[in-house]
């Protein structure tokens, strides 16, 4: 896959909602500037160092024994699941967040985009140029991170109301995500 083509391919995955995705616009409204770039960061290391080392290393690996995918299709399904019930319960105070950088890493790290990027989209574009493929991942994940923060900012803005009914719609998708990646193990 050509430096181009790839980073099209990542920004179509990735900008899909997903549960970083979600995660990161619950968040949005709680950010100022430099907690915007720590979670765009948190978003970019935890995709980075997923996807990676299963291009490089996991790849054979996972698609000679598909259990193992599943069963880590499984986890990630538990995550979310957590991850929405804490969306749901939570009760907004002027010191707590709704999901702090930590649940967001987690989330990241168990986001089966991760798998997808690793086991396809990277080892057909690498050919080779494997740095300039992980540059341009950082890029796009950087530019669909933003996309999100705004977004989230834009639609749930500040009013606590508004915040309380995205966070249960939030919690609703996650729980839906994580039904759709438990269901995927069945085939």
């Amino acid at each position: 896959m050509e430096p181009l083509a790839f980073a099209f391919t990542a920004f179509a995955l990735l900008v899909l909602p997903g549960p970083t995705n979600t995660v990161l616009a619950l968040s949005s409204d709680e950010l100022g500037a430099a907690r915007v770039l720590q979670r765009v960061a948190i978003v970019v290391f935890g995709y980075v160092v997923i996807a990676a080392p299963i291009a490089l290393l996991a790849a054979p690996i996972l698609q000679d024994h598909p259990i193992i995918e599943k069963a880590v299709k499984l986890v990630s399904a538990g995550w979310v699941v957590y991850l929405g019930y804490r969306l749901w319960i939570h009760q907004q105070t002027p010191t707590t967040c709704i999901v702090g950088p930590r649940r967001l890493l987690v989330t990241t790290l168990l986001n089966p985009k991760s798998l997808v990027m690793g086991l396809t989209m990277i080892p057909a574009a690498h050919g080779g140029r494997f740095p300039l493929t992980l540059a341009l991942l950082v890029i796009v994940v950087s530019g669909t991170s933003t996309i999100w923060l705004a977004l989230g900012r834009l639609i749930i803005g500040t009013g606590a109301r508004r915040a309380e009914i995205a966070r249960r719609l939030g919690s609703s998708v996650l729980w839906a995500f994580s039904a759709v990646s438990a269901t995927s193990v069945l085939t």
